[in-house]
């Protein structure tokens, strides 16, 4: 938060939609909410409190998403999308992002696609409470990991402007047809948040190889189960035109590097706590 406040302030007059004092204000009420949880915390010995303001803060991803897409003009006047579609057609010799969804265009496939790129954020809820009923710890680290990687996979958002197929390509709304409850729901997601932004690296395909790698080291059972939805969400990325094929290579590629980077702070977050 405090990275992109000084973002914000140092490029105040080209934030979009003129939004730059709101983005500080929302920037101060999360941050009031942080510091209330741990005061309360520190002088209460009610246990959920300690809980929550170490869970609490994973929620503030549904607001920082969306909020990308007002900051990302700043380096790149432009979006880069030809950039990625280039690349697609060097790699693929074609546009998967395109002809995936024109090649299986059944009702039954387009609903499984949309049901697996559902369970995204549902997925990463299921896993901290599956962790915390085991090993509180680890609930706890694997929290802090994903918040940690999904602000630096915003932090690439706002440097690289990239809206993805179902906004550069084809009209948002219609990207594909509306053929069941699966895609209804979605809709209603992107209802409530979804923007031209955080296309390049796919943060879907980062973040589910992140959370997979935190499973095989503190909940194996849960991975196994957890694998095939996973593989499917890889899938629906390209088949509902939220991405070019190339972003979920990226998404492959920047995980690892993330994922140590989070681990890191953790690790030297936690050593500074112990020695005070």
């Amino acid at each position: 938060m405090a990275i992109t406040a000084i973002f914000i302030l140092l490029f105040w007059n080209t934030i979009k939609e003129n939004t730059a004092g709101q983005l500080l204000l929302i920037r101060l009420l999360f941050a009031a909410i942080i510091g209330g949880l741990y005061w309360w915390n520190r002088y209460s010995n009610w246990h959920v409190i300690s809980v929550l303001r170490k869970i609490i803060p994973l929620g503030f991803i549904i607001h920082f998403y969306p909020e990308t897409y007002y900051l990302n003009n700043v380096i790149f006047t432009e979006y880069l999308d030809p950039v990625f579609i280039s690349l697609d057609q060097t790699i693929f010799c074609t546009q998967p992002s395109t002809i995936f969804s024109e090649a299986l265009p059944y009702a039954w496939f387009n609903e499984l696609m949309n049901f697996a790129y559902c369970t995204y954020f549902f997925t990463i809820a299921g896993i901290i409470f599956y962790l915390l009923f085991r090993n509180k710890d680890a609930a706890f680290r694997a929290a802090f990991i994903m918040l940690c990687s999904f602000f630096m996979y915003y932090i690439l958002f706002i440097i690289l402007p990239v809206a993805g197929p179902q906004f550069y390509v084809f009209d948002h709304d219609s990207a594909l047809p509306v053929l069941g409850p699966m895609r209804k729901l979605l809709l209603f997601f992107h209802a409530m948040g979804e923007q031209p932004t955080g296309a390049v690296p796919s943060s879907h395909i980062g973040i589910m190889t992140i959370y997979m790698t935190l499973l095989w080291q503190n909940g194996r059972k849960l991975f196994w189960w957890i694998l095939p939805i996973s593989f499917l969400l890889m899938l629906s990325t390209v088949y509902i035109r939220a991405h070019y094929a190339i972003d979920v290579l990226l998404g492959f590629a920047t995980a690892p590097i993330i994922f140590l980077f989070s681990n890191w702070c953790w690790k030297k977050l936690n050593y500074f706590n112990r020695c005070k």
